[in-house]
């Protein structure tokens, strides 16, 4: 009831309801645009590291009921609001990564009831970084016109989409010699890891040379690509290749890959 001097009106009926309360946050992560073939992410949670340029969908619910009218929603991050999309209890947004940043999401609804102070989320912008490269061997003792196993490993954090083995000859009074080998995917790969088969008989090695084996990977950064080579494997001519030694049986410059 309402009353005021000797005037009163009522009884009026006074429904009490809750706050509106954000749940159900979570983070779909798209890779950059130069990579449209990497994987992409859900993360459960408002909190999320992705790669600068990296495409943020996030998604939450609302608790209440919506009214006749929508509601209206955004991320609060420092003094900036972005809007959100509102359907029914549905909220969603979309964001180009380009910086770390901090968000709160709010709500409020057709009646101006605003959710409730809510958790403040954390996202983190990380560098597209190089390529990490490795080559190993289990003999580093060879001879002049062999064909030898190297085990190679090269994973990117988007893919890798050029591998190649340089070899340099250098020995005691001749000139160096090199040569270059691609090994790349058909299509840019996330990790590959393999046997390569490596032909030194175009190197027209002697005794006592030795051979640097460095493997190469590029990733799939536009406009440039990063590079990253592995450690410089040496290779020692200890003896020459016997007579019977046939070039066309060992003309396999190709490698067994295992793709994840």
């Amino acid at each position: 009831r309402v009353r005021c001097n000797d005037s009163e009106k009522g009884p009026f009926l006074l429904n009490v309801v809750e706050r509106p309360m954000i749940a159900a946050v979570s983070v779909r992560v798209l890779p950059p645009a130069y990579a449209p073939f990497a994987p992409i992410r859900e993360s459960s949670g408002g909190h999320v590291e992705a790669i600068a340029g990296s495409r943020l969908e996030i998604s939450a619910r609302v608790t209440h009921p919506p009214g006749k009218k929508p509601g209206s929603a955004w991320l609060q991050s420092g003094t900036v609001r972005r809007p959100m999309t509102v359907d029914g209890r549905a909220l969603s947004a979309g964001i180009l990564l380009q910086n770390s940043f901090s968000y709160r999401i709010a709500y409020l609804d057709s009646n101006g009831l605003g959710s409730r102070e809510g958790v403040l989320y954390q996202v983190k912008a990380l560098p597209d970084r190089a390529p990490v490269v490795a080559l190993s061997a289990e003999n580093t003792s060879v001879a002049t016109a062999e064909t030898v196993v190297l085990h190679a490993n090269a994973a990117d954090d988007l893919g890798v989409s050029k591998l190649t083995l340089k070899l340099t000859a250098a020995g005691p009074g001749g000139s160096p010699r090199s040569r270059t080998v691609d090994y790349s995917p058909a299509a840019p790969q996330a990790a590959l890891s393999g046997a390569l088969r490596v032909e030194l008989e175009p190197l027209k090695l002697q005794e006592g040379e030795t051979v640097d084996c460095v493997l190469v990977a590029e990733d799939v950064k536009r406009p440039i690509a990063q590079r990253g080579e592995s450690t410089p494997l040496r290779l020692n001519v200890v003896r020459r290749s016997p007579p019977s030694f046939s070039v066309e049986q060992k003309r396999a410059e190709n490698a067994d890959w295992n793709v994840t």
